[in-house]
Parts: structure tokens; C-alpha cells; sequence
């Protein structure tokens, strides 16, 4: 195999590794293989080779990364607006013997809800979020009705 099948599998790992390890990093080295492997293909020599991949990686995490972690921190800005909200409980969060998902209602739309603190929230209860983590929120009773466990 040439060099280039090499620099194609690097990229090919380097990518599976962020699927993994999503942290934008790795992300940024399959890149630089990728690019790299079309330059050895098309006859660039070892040092050539490695230099282009430290350089496109290097590129790569410097410019482009700063875009991603930008959008990053602007869905954190959306998600901002739902953190410590009071909703409705419209089904029962936190049973036992099942997920413990339930669902609650947010500006007149249904979301997955999981208790923050393990407790049985019941169908029709207010509840404060306290997390989110992708399309699940995290919520916990409010006022008098705090659990306890």
C-alpha cells in the first residue's frame, strides 16, 4: 500500500476516535491526513507529507475551531433561556420500575424530562429545569413540595 492508504486510514481513525471523543480535536487531525493523503498520492515525498499534515492539522485547529466552539456557545446561549424555568409536568417523571422519563411542557412544547434528583414527580406538578443534555431535561420539584430522598 503507499503512503497515501495510510494517511486515508489515519484520517479514517482520527474520525471514528471524535465520534467518541467529541472534544473537536480529533476532528481537526483527520483533516490534516485527508489532505494529506491526496498530496502523497499525488507523488510528494515523506517530509513533504508530514509537513503538510502538521500544517493543515495546525490550520485547521487555529481557524476553524474557533467557528465550531462559537456555535457551541451559542446553542448554550439558546439553552440559557429554558435553564430555571417553571413548567408542567404533564407525565409522570421518575417512576419506578420504568426509564424514569417523563414529559413536561415548555412555551407549548412536550420534552423528555428526567428527575435531577431521583424523585417521583407526578403528572400536573410544577417542576424548575436544572440541566439540559441534548433532548432530555433535567428538572427538580419546586417550593414545599421538594423531595426529601
Amino acid at each position: 500500500m503507499a503512503f497515501y492508504g495510510y494517511w486515508v486510514i489515519a484520517s479514517l481513525i482520527f474520525a471514528f476516535i471524535e465520534l467518541f471523543a467529541p472534544s473537536m480535536f480529533f476532528l481537526h487531525l483527520a483533516a490534516g491526513a485527508f489532505i494529506t493523503a491526496i498530496v502523497a498520492y499525488f507523488g510528494a515525498n515523506l517530509t513533504v507529507q508530514i509537513i503538510v499534515f502538521i500544517a493543515i492539522s495546525l490550520l485547521s485547529l487555529l481557524f476553524i475551531r474557533p467557528i465550531f466552539m462559537k456555535k457551541k456557545e451559542q446553542k448554550s446561549e439558546l439553552e440559557k433561556q429554558y435553564l430555571d424555568k417553571t413548567v408542567e409536568v404533564i407525565e409522570n417523571i421518575g417512576v419506578a420500575g420504568t426509564s424514569g422519563v417523563g414529559k413536561i411542557k415548555v412555551y407549548d412544547e412536550v420534552w423528555n424530562a428526567k428527575s435531577a434528583d431521583n424523585c417521583e414527580i407526578k403528572a400536573g406538578e410544577f417542576v424548575k429545569i436544572t440541566k439540559i443534555d441534548s433532548l432530555t431535561m433535567y428538572v427538580e420539584k419546586i417550593g414545599e413540595e421538594k423531595c426529601s430522598e
